[in-house]
């Protein structure tokens, strides 16, 4: 839990025999006044199924930023993605000279507010699974792009995929719409 500007007591702890703290009930904060930000690690003063001790080591990390503007506009999905996300290198020993550009993408989702969540092999062994989340709130239509693939046939899928419905795909371009906050999985062959 973190609390912003300051400690605001909000629950009347069991911990405390049911005391009612001093502020309690205080409101929400709704503008930043002082700069601190206070972060409750191991917090047992809930009605939880947590135990009141914590034994052995724990690592907290954090990622902190601050952006323009409303969730949308500040993107902060993206910072959030990347930040429980990280690029893992990988070297990889053996022959240096190829017939591949430069750069290359696999896989090539034209809409912003789109991420791909999966891309993979199916577990059946037929094809390639690939999984889509609209994080915006918008009903989206996207063209998702897999330029070094052929594409023979597009299914959607359900969460488990199992083939639903037989999409069209235009070359290597497969269109999909995705409701607003939807997750939408297809298996390409």
């Amino acid at each position: 839990m973190v609390e912003f500007g300051g400690l605001n007591n909000s629950e009347v702890s069991s911990a405390h025999h049911g005391v009612t703290p001093v502020r309690f009930g205080a409101p929400f904060i709704t503008e930043m006044t002082k700069g601190y930000m206070y972060s409750y690690v191991i917090n047992s003063n809930f009605r939880t199924n947590f135990q009141t001790t914590q034994l052995g080591d724990i690592l907290f990390r954090y990622s902190i930023t601050s952006h323009k503007g409303d969730w949308i506009e500040g993107h902060p999905r993206d910072f959030g993605w990347a930040a429980g996300n990280p690029l893992i290198p990988v070297a990889v020993e053996g022959k240096s000279k190829g017939n591949l550009p430069e750069s290359l993408s696999f896989c090539e989702v034209d809409k912003p507010n789109v991420i791909l969540l999966t891309m993979k092999k199916a577990e059946d062994d037929t094809g390639i699974i690939i999984r889509l989340n609209e994080t915006e709130g918008r009903d989206t239509e996207v063209n998702v792009t897999l330029p070094e693939m052929t594409i023979r046939k597009v299914y959607e899928t359900n969460i488990v995929e199992e083939n639903e419905k037989l999409l069209e795909a235009q070359g290597q371009t497969i269109k999909i719409n995705i409701k607003a906050f939807g997750i939408k999985t297809i298996r390409i062959m």
